[in-house]
């Protein structure tokens, strides 16, 4: 995917920094470059698989479910829709009542009343745009599955569903990879199944080609057999949860539990997972540790900041200072950088980075997770600590020797300690300082 960069005037005069020296800068294209297009050619149809416990769980009181119900089922359908993929709810039983019911103080719920939450729930799926299948009893899920496409097919328990577009995403482009093109056609077709995983262990959701669709309705192969050989993709997204247990058997994670654990806001990842996307955009080694450099001394100044008591979130500025070189090697790479993320749904990550080669912020503004990433980027030449004075220095030498104007380059430092001074006045603490103690522990 990388090309050869031009000799162009235009091509010429956009620079890009690389460790000590600057490299030509390419146009980005989005149809083109955007590492994840294939994800949307993959040609898969959605299945939402409505499981007992998930359908048990519908007739409980429980704050968290109810958010469940109205907000993560709306979402969910959004984005599979925005990926051009139709959602397909399938159950195989309705909640039948238990002796336990009875004796449940807390959240006591009638049989009826359960029917009607299920009732409630098919309805909010069938005006958001899904169709619902009823399983047989005679049959069984994978027929169904077969019988209903005649494609690949994408499993998603909705006891662990999707919550970011990113997640879905990242997945499918795992499984266009491994795809293959149909003659006549630019839709991807899965030659093999695909599994996600956390931490090696195989979860959900899981993504079936036609052959193995097949075998399981055919019942020449088993799902816990099949689980054990399918390839594992490492999620690149928190939002794909591991499940353990065959979902013919039964997931015993209460929905509740579940869905108690999600982030509430869908807009930006923790660190560990903007490592993994990180590591998709096959940058690199200085520049990968100088983005990790760059994180750390993000954190600690935003560290510094909570404690003086500014609202600030310092995983979301470390996150997203770990994403601010995401697109190297592109012309302006900071606004190409944010249009992957915004493309992936993480919006607040893209507005951390859009503008970290230059910003301006007004007396009257608080800094936020943006300004942060902006002077922690600034501090940082490779994965070592320098001065703003130094670092911009450097600039200026390097183009001088080829003959630019510095102007721009003394507006920028400026601006940078303009923030510098800012902070020092907020926390107490030079913002130097602090990234000079940080940057040097490693080094100890």
């Amino acid at each position: 995917m990388q090309q050869t960069p031009t000799k162009s005037p235009a091509s010429s005069a956009a620079a890009t920094e690389c460790g000590h020296g600057f490299t030509r800068a390419k146009p980005f294209h989005c149809m083109t470059d955007m590492p994840w297009k294939d994800a949307c050619a993959l040609n898969v149809t959605p299945f939402l698989v409505l499981t007992q416990s998930f359908l048990e769980a519908l007739g409980q009181k429980i704050g968290a479910l109810e958010a469940c119900k109205k907000r993560h089922l709306t979402r969910l359908f959004l984005i599979l829709r925005k990926a051009g993929l139709e959602p397909l709810i399938l159950t195989d039983r309705l909640p039948h009542s238990r002796e336990h019911d009875k004796d449940d103080t807390e959240n006591p719920v009638s049989p009826a009343e359960k029917n009607d939450s299920i009732q409630r729930f098919l309805k909010k799926a069938l005006s958001s745009g899904a169709r619902v299948c009823l399983v047989p009893p005679k049959k069984s899920m994978w027929q169904i599955m077969a019988e209903l496409s005649t494609d690949n097919v994408l499993v998603l328990p909705m006891n662990y569903p999707f919550v970011r577009k990113s997640g879905l995403l990242l997945f499918l482009h795992e499984a266009a990879k491994r795809a293959g093109r149909k003659e006549g056609r630019r839709m991807l077709h899965c030659t093999e199944p695909l599994v996600a995983s956390l931490y090696g262990t195989p979860g959900w959701p899981c993504l079936l080609d036609r052959k193995t669709l097949m075998l399981l309705a055919e019942e020449k192969l088993s799902f816990e057999s099949l689980q054990k050989s399918m390839p594992l993709f490492e999620a690149a997204d928190s939002s794909v949860v591991r499940a353990c247990d065959d979902m013919l058997q039964e997931m015993h994670l209460p929905a509740s539990q579940f869905y108690e654990t999600l982030e509430e806001d869908e807009g930006w990842l923790n660190r560990r997972d903007a490592a993994r996307l990180l590591c998709l955009m096959h940058l690199p080694r200085e520049t990968r540790a100088h983005s990790v450099a760059v994180s750390r001394t993000a954190w600690a100044i935003a560290q510094r900041m909570r404690l003086a008591g500014c609202r600030i979130n310092p995983e979301l500025a470390a996150s997203s200072a770990l994403l601010h070189d995401m697109a190297k090697g592109f012309r302006h790479h900071e606004k190409t950088g944010a249009m992957m993320l915004e493309g992936l749904g993480l919006f607040q990550m893209a507005h951390c980075i859009a503008d970290h080669r230059d910003l301006v912020l007004a007396d009257d503004k608080p800094v936020t997770e943006r300004e942060v990433v902006y002077l922690a980027d600034k501090y940082c030449s490779g994965a070592t600590f320098v001065p703003l004075e130094e670092r911009f220095s450097l600039k200026k030498d390097m183009y001088k020797s080829q003959g630019r104007s510095t102007a721009g380059i003394d507006k920028r430092l400026q601006h940078a300690k303009a923030l510098e001074e800012r902070l020092t006045r907020e926390t107490g603490v030079s913002p130097e300082h602090i990234a000079r103690e940080t940057l040097q522990e490693e080094t100890i």
